[in-house]
């Protein structure tokens, strides 16, 4: 993918690395970090969200989808590999440091033509 993106010639920086250590590394470097279908790699988003503090400036955004998970615990793997993430878990570990500006429902992606539902969040950091 990374091979794909540097022949199209648009980014000024393309990185392969962990994306919470790659954040932690770059402290009040970012207004805007984005992660469409990211978090499903990430169980505990807990050493994402101090990351993502210190990497965001002042009043920075976070955008993000996850799969929703009802029922009672905070997150769960899933027979496909992939996380899910209760609504309640999130807003409790990025409450601490950033503002809900924005929640919806969403189709995340198609898996055998049928949308997995999920949630987009705009976060703002305090």
């Amino acid at each position: 993918m990374l091979e794909r993106a540097r022949g199209r010639r648009l980014y000024d920086a393309l990185v392969e690395g962990d994306f919470v250590a790659f954040l932690a590394r770059a402290p009040a470097a970012w207004d805007v970090v984005i992660a469409a279908d990211v978090l499903i790699y990430l169980g505990d988003l807990a050493p994402l969200a101090t990351a993502l503090a210190g990497a965001l400036r002042e009043n920075g955004r976070f955008a993000f989808s996850i799969e929703d998970l009802a029922g009672e615990h905070d997150w769960a793997l899933k027979p496909d590999g992939r996380f899910a993430h209760s609504s309640s878990y999130v807003r409790r570990v990025f409450g601490k440091r950033f503002n809900e500006a924005r929640r919806m429902e969403i189709g995340l992606r198609k898996e055998g033509g049928t949308y997995v539902r999920g949630k987009l969040f705009v976060l703002q950091k305090r």
